[in-house]
């Protein structure tokens, strides 16, 4: 017959024993929590009330150790989801506090910018055309960042709050990819070429234009900062397969090393502490691709270029606007 040590978790068996023991020696009242095997062959969280009497014998008294056993099981498994919630709501807090010191940072910068070169021109130091020329293209720059800024912050809201708004229609993607490929033709770096890749027969998805434009202007913005010669490339294509349609841009950037690969996606976090930007563009992107019924996908390597791409069903399920 099984005794009872064995009903015991290994790894609680060494403190059962130290309390055996000592309540043989001491008249004290112990308290501990060990597991014991159920009759569903899996441990049970269990508290042991111990304390040992002397019992009367023929021969004398003999210590005997007696025990109190209770079912805590849904106790500690109730205490070990506080815990992974605490310890979840304190890697939260530490990461918007994170935030908001980056944030403060990247807000200042291009207002400071802003009111410096806005002051300048309004003072009667005497200014070139060139200068001057310059100096609306530094506001209007530093401009467009503050707006961008803002945008992901009310984007980040938005998702926190469940309020993210989408409208799905049935859009030709030919037509979708071309029109953000003329819009960023006039963007890239001097050494830097534009390129596009779509098939003669275009594929229709049913989607939020809006949206999907947000992610792939992500991927391009992404591509453009850390691309300084070479190529970007945006296309799709349709994996009849797989019933997936993948856009894509790749580039001939400074790519990614692979164990960073999955942190891109995470909130607040920027690989590259110097670079312009919340953070927050490419989890934006992953919650407007999981909205999409898709999934986002990146492969790099240093020093070659990275392609991200956004992996899209071609009739995905929840296609209701909210």
């Amino acid at each position: 017959l099984p005794t009872f040590i064995s009903w015991i978790h290994p790894e609680d068996r060494d403190l059962w024993d130290k309390a055996i023991k000592q309540s043989l020696v001491e008249d004290t009242l112990l308290t501990i929590e060990i597991r014991l095997l159920s009759a569903q062959d899996t441990y049970l969280w269990t508290e042991f009330t111990i304390s040992s009497h002397n019992i009367p014998t023929p021969q004398g008294y003999l210590r005997q150790p007696f025990g109190l056993c209770s079912d805590i099981d849904n106790l500690k498994n109730k205490q070990k989801e506080l815990h992974a919630l605490l310890q979840e709501a304190k890697i939260s807090d530490e990461n918007k506090t994170l935030f908001l010191a980056n944030m403060s940072h990247e807000i200042r910068t291009p207002l400071n910018a802003i009111v410096g070169f806005s002051n300048l021109m309004n003072t009667d130091i005497e200014l070139s055309k060139e200068e001057r020329e310059n100096f609306t293209e530094l506001i209007n720059t530093n401009s467009d960042l503050l707006l961008n800024l803002i945008n992901d912050i009310l984007d980040l809201s938005r998702i926190e709050s469940g309020r993210m708004s989408f409208s799905f229609q049935q859009y030709s993607l030919n037509e979708l990819i071309s029109t953000i490929y003329q819009t960023f033709q006039v963007l890239m770096p001097e050494n830097v070429e534009l390129r596009m890749q779509i098939p003669e027969k275009s594929i229709s998805i049913p989607t939020d234009k809006f949206r999907l434009t947000q992610v792939i202007t992500n991927f391009l913005s992404n591509a453009i900062k850390f691309t300084q010669k070479g190529y970007i490339l945006i296309g799709y294509e349709y994996r009849e397969e797989e019933r997936h349609v993948h856009i894509f841009v790749e580039d001939t950037g400074i790519g990614i090393p692979k164990e960073k690969q999955d942190a891109v996606f995470n909130r607040f976090t920027k690989l590259d502490e110097f670079a312009k930007g919340t953070g927050l563009g490419l989890s934006i992107c992953k919650v407007i691709a999981e909205r999409f019924d898709g999934y986002i996908a990146v492969e790099s390597e240093i020093g070659k270029g990275s392609r991200f791409s956004i992996i899209l069903p071609l009739n995905p399920k929840h296609t209701e606007s909210d």
